[in-house]
């Protein structure tokens, strides 16, 4: 975590922190991760401790994938990340994990050697399947190219299998830390893709959470490029014939919103040049004049609500934003769009 040292809701400059994350990139890279212990006035001492291999079992070296050499695991859980890294390099697999979809896209653009890669299903804000929708519709990846692999708990598994098909998005189920499970999942992937069980006569669909809406137009105000990537994929996944407009500041959003009308305006607050509120003020007092109202959505990640409500907004949703709490957004704001 980092704070913004300037925190107004205008600031001209911000930092995501990019050097501190490649030195954690190089770390995971080596199984590892960068911890950190601070204390004001003595100073900040940043550590990292580098796992070693051990024997390997003889059943597993009996029994080790012969096509799969190097694999991407997606999981915000330090702990299973490493149990799992730990099984993966007994079988001689290199392995490198990363704690969220966007440095697994950013890894897969820049090098991209993986034979699979491993999605955890249970994670903080999105599950597997929005995971793995998400690197695959940003990357083009066809199930052929890039087999992957759902991790998830046994009682999961059934479930999974019962109420979805995945079979045009992963290679396979596989519980997470079961040695002997991962290892069938890793030497079965050369094979065509196999739910056990799952309705081969079923054609693939589309997510139950999937928006009929006859071609929406959405404004998106958000100055960080990594919230914006979110949004953006997020929103053509669920209404795939959406036209996305995008800002990155209050007064694009400003301009962007009186030129072009959208259906709905999701807006950041704390944006350069102009705030969201400040925005909004000024969208509000063109509507007054001209007629006319679009629902502005406030995105949050703590700001003063009230304020947010009094500027003219319809109504707000905090950061890191829930894709349920996005449904019913969408579908409340869009509703006289929505088709048969």
């Amino acid at each position: 975590m980092f704070s913004q040292a300037d925190n107004s809701t205008t600031r001209k400059f911000g930092g995501i922190g990019i050097n501190l994350l490649v030195s954690n990139l190089l770390a995971r890279l080596m199984g590892s991760e960068i911890k950190l212990e601070s204390e004001i006035g003595k100073g900040s001492i940043f550590s990292f401790t580098i796992l070693a291999n051990y024997n390997v079992d003889r059943e597993m070296a009996g029994d080790k994938p012969a096509s799969v050499k190097w694999v991407l695991m997606n999981d915000d859980n330090t702990k299973r990340r490493l149990a799992v890294s730990q099984l993966v390099n007994e079988l001689n697999i290199e392995f490198l994990g990363v704690d969220d979809w966007l440095s697994a896209i950013h890894m897969l653009e820049t090098s991209n050697p993986f034979d699979a890669i491993l999605v955890e299903n249970t994670l903080s804000n999105l599950n597997g399947e929005d995971v793995i929708r998400m690197i695959r519709r940003n990357l083009s990846f066809a199930s052929e190219e890039m087999p992957f692999v759902l991790l998830c708990s046994p009682a999961d598994k059934l479930k999974i299998r019962k109420s979805n098909n995945f079979s045009s998005l992963i290679a396979d189920l596989c519980e997470r830390e079961n040695p002997k499970e991962l290892r069938r999942c890793l030497r079965n992937l050369n094979l065509e893709p196999d739910l056990q069980g799952a309705d081969e006569s079923t054609p693939g669909k589309e997510s139950p959470q999937n928006l009929n809406v006859a071609s929406p137009v959405i404004l998106v105000a958000e100055d960080v490029f990594a919230n914006m990537m979110l949004i953006t994929i997020v929103l053509e996944i669920k209404i795939p014939q959406v036209t996305i407009l995008k800002a990155v500041n209050g007064r694009e959003a400003c301009e962007l919103a009186i030129d072009k009308k959208p259906d709905l305006i999701l807006m950041d607050i704390q944006m350069p040049e102009m705030s969201g509120i400040e925005a909004t003020l000024e969208i509000r007092k063109f509507e007054k004049l001209n007629g006319g109202h679009i629902p502005i959505v406030a995105l949050t990640s703590g700001f003063d609500m009230q304020a947010c409500i009094e500027s003219g907004m319809d109504e707000f949703m905090t950061k890191p934003f829930s894709p349920d709490k996005l449904d019913l957004l969408l579908s409340k704001y869009l509703k006289g769009l929505l088709t048969a």
